[in-house]
């Protein structure tokens, strides 16, 4: 329901410019055996007058039970009229 919320005013800047799910969680510092992340619940939104360019999950972060979510955007080339 959170997710729904949010991605009904903003974009998921992964899954526009990805079709794999990207999981990030649980990370290395939650993780036990041999299993990756297999939860995608790490997200980046953006207005939608951002363009992404491209997204991947990044490499561990030591201490973290999660894996960053990097989202390339393209700004636009005129301002908002609402601002």
């Amino acid at each position: 329901e959170g997710y729904a919320s949010i991605d009904a005013l903003m974009d998921d800047g992964f899954r526009r410019t990805r079709w794999t799910p990207g999981f990030t969680f649980p990370g290395p510092a939650r993780r036990s055996g041999l299993l990756g992340p297999m939860t995608a619940i790490d997200h980046v939104f953006a207005t939608r007058d951002l363009r992404p360019l491209s997204a991947f999950v990044a490499s561990a972060i030591p201490g973290s039970d999660h894996l960053p979510v990097v989202v390339d955007y393209a700004l636009p080339l005129t301002p908002r009229a609402d601002r």
